[in-house]
């Protein structure tokens, strides 16, 4: 859905695939909820941590809890 190493990608500063990677990340976003009521999760679908880099760096997940 979006190729490495095409002409019209300008940013291309890390790679061939950098332009490519920030598009996929858009697309799919960088963040979900989880909903959580009375000690239970309520998780409707499975979620992925997807990685759109040939060579990525370090990463990290960060869940915040609010009450």
């Amino acid at each position: 859905m979006v190729p490495k190493g095409m002409s019209y990608y300008q940013h291309n500063y890390e790679g061939d695939d950098d332009m490519p990677a920030y598009i996929k990340a858009t697309l799919i976003g960088s963040s979900v909820s989880i909903p959580i009521s009375n000690g239970h999760i309520y998780v409707t679908r499975s979620y992925k941590v997807c990685e759109h880099r040939d060579q990525g760096g370090a990463r990290s997940i960060i869940a915040a809890i609010q009450a």
